[in-house]
């Protein structure tokens, strides 16, 4: 059985996070979305849109349907084995985040998933965020 962990900020949850666990959700016996449970040493307040407990519930409504798919609010942030330790077994973390892979790649399997686009367009959570910071 091969698990996969995908941590994410969630901020805010997008399509594109839709897309890439429906594009991988086949090639793994269970994937954990393990959602950052808040402003840590890489993130601040404003990094924050939406309670962290607001986006484990907003993953677990548009994953029901996906028996496979756990979504769990972490107590930190991934950063090395160390912060492992609360967490259910996984064998490899999914990500598309570069910096991250770089990161974890020398103390467990990683993928990298491109980040999320549609028609060529970007869809990420960066934008998303761009678009919701200059509306404030």
């Amino acid at each position: 059985m091969t698990v996969a962990i995908f941590p994410v900020r969630g901020q805010p949850p997008h399509i594109g996070h839709i897309l890439t666990l429906s594009r991988v959700y086949d090639e793994y016996d269970k994937i954990i979305i393990h959602v950052v449970s808040g402003p840590g040493r890489h993130f601040s307040e404003e990094d924050f849109f939406l309670p962290p407990e607001d986006v484990v519930q907003v993953f677990r409504e548009v994953f029901r349907h996906m028996p496979k798919i756990e979504v769990i609010l972490g107590k930190e942030h991934l950063r090395d084995r160390t912060s492992f330790d609360d967490l259910p077994h996984f064998d490899i973390i999914v990500t598309g985040n570069k910096e991250f892979v770089e990161s974890m790649k020398s103390q467990i399997p990683v993928r990298f998933i491109p980040r999320s686009t549609i028609g060529g367009y970007d869809i990420s959570g960066t934008v998303l965020r761009k678009v919701m910071t200059s509306s404030r």
